[in-house]
């Protein structure tokens, strides 16, 4: 591997992150001026040449991750980050201070832009959470057990339930449906 490896990889690294949160903020969000911030970041840099011998990366295809994303704020974490790591890396390289700072500033608008996103996704969520039916129940007036009405509830599009029990002596582990 050499130091060449290195920046390409991290460049790569970097414009991959940037890509996946552009289509999110494209195509979910449909935040024009987040997608123009993120893609001018991503562009930012000259493209690569590809990694001439990417069979001997050691993190590459043949690397077994175990990171599933588990939801849309897990995937712009970890994009996010990773094109912070790759700047990072990327900064640390550069030859001349010219390029450090270039690349250091660079890093710094991915700080921002990632707090941007993030903060937008998560309000887009709590957003679309509320949409749709908001269900008030009193198990004592329904007469059935709460574990049938938690049951009954989760088949169904209601996004938000609140639940009312004066007489309820026993604490209710709440479950969040996803």
């Amino acid at each position: 591997m050499s130091l060449e490896h290195l920046i390409n990889a991290n460049i790569h690294r970097l414009k991959e992150g940037a890509r996946v949160l552009e289509d999110i903020a494209r195509f979910i969000l449909k935040d024009d001026l987040l997608f123009k911030e993120l893609r001018t970041l991503r562009h930012a840099l000259l493209s690569s040449q590809p990694i001439k011998t990417p069979e001997m990366d050691l993190g590459g295809s043949s690397l077994k991750e175990k990171n599933a994303r588990t939801d849309l704020l897990n995937v712009i974490q970890a994009n996010a980050l990773r094109m912070q790591e790759a700047l990072r890396v990327l900064e640390e390289s550069s030859p001349t201070t010219d390029q450090k700072q270039k690349i250091k500033s660079l890093r710094y608008d991915a700080y921002q832009l990632h707090q941007k996103i993030y903060q937008k996704m998560s309000y887009f969520l709590k957003k679309d959470k509320l949409k749709g039916l908001y269900l008030i129940i009193d198990p004592n007036i329904i007469g059935l057990p709460l574990k049938k009405i938690i049951d009954t509830i989760n088949k169904t599009e209601i996004n938000l339930v609140q639940l009312r029990n004066k007489k309820l002596k026993v604490s209710v582990n709440l479950i969040q449906k996803v």
